[in-house]
């Protein structure tokens, strides 16, 4: 019982600040530990802002769904692990993850007045923990995610996605060695709606600058449950320990500069502004035992998004303490460089900033080609244009008042077929 204590107080102070909370028990933070590096520069907005990274699939499955729709396969893996520690004790953990997805659409193929598209996807994440020279504690956690997910588009485009989560941990420490395994599903859902070209719709006519530049104006609305399933087995204080069941709510503007170059649209420019909430719905739930009167306590969980609010959180960006609040922006020029900023604002520890960059061969070819550096109808660089890209995130986290994550960065890479 003090290992459990000991675990759940570790894993609250160092694997992820997101997992802390009043009167909730949940001791499996690979399950809820912020993945994705492209996502975490934008201060961990990953669910609802549309993305070609593999990794974007874990904080939601129905990202599978509208890639697909673009793109046939893409991979991803951290070029190194990603350390967290607590600055005191001793304690490395280490964050690994990789993935891959593929998919293809085919609604025209078969004759649909709508482009339809079918994928499937599997990920990795490993959270490691070595005691260092005390080796009081050592343990293990990996998360195996399967997943599949169906896309549509027609005018705007709706992703659904669905995910098998399986857990296996391993804890060793002075006493027998235990272990977790279990399972969970993770459902997801994104809708992007095209304004500006609905605009064009009702006007009859292509909105466009110069008659070169095409302004693109997306707005995308996402909502996901995470980690619903049985409890762990575990054995807490108040009963059984309950998987990290999760909701997400999060929405986003995407402005966009288009021209078309060399036959193939490029995005010039373009800047996201995005928010996202989660909650975790883990509670504690007390009763008077009818037999002997004593208070007694049972994990539980809140129904739909729990305390998520659509106009406090996402619209206003209010909090109130009682969600996790995640705000986020990208600017990306010629398709090539992306530098991203955000923060968040937890529950119960302080917040923290983030910032990120990222490289994209695609967009590098292409800005070589519009200086005349390359040839894009030459066989490589227009296989590469066409077919081709390969990408590079980086994120990092700052806080004055949160030592735990402060420093903390992330590095990826991630490879794209279209």
């Amino acid at each position: 019982m003090a290992r459990l204590f000991f675990y759940a107080g570790l894993i609250a102070l160092v694997a992820a600040p997101q997992l802390s909370r009043c009167q909730e028990i949940s001791e499996i933070p690979v399950m809820s530990v912020p993945v994705s590096a492209e996502a975490n520069g934008m201060g961990g907005v990953s669910g609802s802002v549309i993305s070609e990274n593999s990794m974007a699939t874990i904080s939601n499955p129905a990202q599978l769904g509208i890639f697909t729709l673009h793109n046939i396969f893409n991979a991803g893996t951290y070029l190194m692990s990603t350390p967290y520690s607590d600055g005191f004790s001793g304690y490395d953990i280490n964050l690994t993850a990789s993935s891959l997805n593929i998919g293809t659409s085919f609604g025209e193929e078969i004759g649909l007045p709508f482009d339809f598209s079918l994928g499937g996807g599997y990920s990795r994440l490993n959270l490691d923990e070595n005691s260092g020279y005390t080796h009081i504690l050592d343990w293990w956690e990996h998360e195996d995610n399967y997943t599949i997910a169906i896309g549509f588009k027609w005018f705007a485009s709706l992703g659904l996605g669905y995910t098998r989560s399986t857990l296996n941990s391993e804890i060793h420490n002075w006493g027998p060695t235990e272990n977790i395994n279990t399972a969970s599903s993770n459902y997801g859902v994104i809708l992007e709606i095209p304004v500006f070209d609905f605009l064009s719709l009702v006007r009859g006519e292509e909105l466009s600058i110069s008659g070169k530049i095409k302004p693109v104006l997306d707005f995308t609305l996402a909502s996901a449950i995470r980690n619903v399933g049985s409890d762990t087995g575990l054995m807490t204080p108040y009963g059984g320990s309950n998987l990290p069941r999760e909701a997400m709510l999060g929405l986003n503007l995407n402005f966009k500069l288009r021209t078309i170059f060399n036959g193939r649209p490029w995005d010039v420019f373009s800047f996201i502004w995005a928010r996202e909430a989660g909650d975790n719905l883990t509670q504690v739930n007390s009763y008077i035992d009818p037999l002997s009167g004593i208070v007694r306590y049972q994990p539980g969980y809140r129904s739909g998004l729990g305390n998520i609010s659509f106009l406090d959180n996402l619209i206003f960006g209010r909090n109130d303490g009682n969600v996790d609040l995640k705000k986020g922006w990208q600017v990306q020029v010629a398709e090539f460089v992306y530098v991203r900023g955000g923060s968040f604002q937890g529950e119960i520890l302080p917040g923290y900033t983030t910032f990120g960059i990222g490289l994209r061969l695609d967009g590098m070819v292409n800005l070589l080609a519009a200086c005349n550096l390359v040839d894009a109808d030459d066989d490589v660089f227009g296989f590469l244009l066409d077919h081709v890209d390969v990408q590079y995130d980086h994120a990092e986290y700052s806080s004055a008042t949160n030592p735990v994550v402060s420093g903390t960065t992330f590095n990826t890479i991630n490879v794209v077929f279209k």
